[in-house]
């Protein structure tokens, strides 16, 4: 049996895995995954909201969230993201 001239399987496996990289990769670099990034960081959604500075009771989820964006009231800072301990 003679082999054949061509591409093989392999070599075809491994192209689809890096066009699928690529392509992800892309993604990341374009801002295209910033609808995952939107419910990652909405307080909402993870029963707080957004204050100046956390009410008694209350305590601030770290890191960047939907409040981050937003502008203090009195115009210094940006709100914090405040949920309840059981929340944590």
């Amino acid at each position: 049996m003679e082999k054949g001239q061509g591409l093989s399987i392999t070599t075809i496996v491994v192209a689809a895995i890096a066009l699928l990289i690529l392509v992800v990769l892309v993604a990341v670099f374009t801002g295209q995954f910033g609808g995952f990034t939107l419910g990652v960081q909405d307080c909402n959604a993870k029963s707080g909201a957004c204050y100046d500075s956390c009410p008694t009771g209350t305590a601030v989820l770290q890191g960047r969230t939907s409040c981050s964006k937003l502008p203090s009231v009195d115009g210094e800072g940006k709100q914090v993201c405040c949920i309840s301990p059981e929340g944590i």
